[in-house]
């Protein structure tokens, strides 16, 4: 097991992966801590956007749905590929074992 901060404080998302995404519990746990955390900044982002009169802002969320900002959207796309090339996208990107990809992708709430 390795350590969830780097030794320069960073953390260490690899280590956070493999134990919120191999157990619904701890990533319940996470996203209690964090999304209301991404609320606010988001939120703040949304503000001052508007008061600079953004035409258009392009949000590029995971969780779009399940966080609730879809409500602040007028409009909504999404894009999708079949199961084995974002197997194959997954593991190329994290360079994770098939196994470890197939626990992240089955942790998402609607099949991608």
């Amino acid at each position: 097991e390795g350590e969830l901060l780097e030794s320069d404080g960073r953390i260490n998302r690899k280590r956070l992966g493999d134990i919120v995404f191999n157990d619904k519990a701890k990533r319940k746990k996470l996203t209690s801590i964090v999304n209301p955390e991404i609320a606010k900044v988001l939120g703040m982002a949304f503000v001052g956007h508007f008061i600079r009169g953004t035409p258009v802002l392009v949000l590029d969320v995971p969780l779009l749905f399940e966080t609730g900002i879809n409500q602040f959207c007028t409009e909504v796309m999404t894009v999708h590929l079949d199961e084995s090339t974002q197997l194959k996208r997954l593991m190329a990107r994290d360079n994770a074992g098939e196994a470890d990809a197939k626990a992240r992708i089955a942790s998402h709430p609607y099949p991608m």
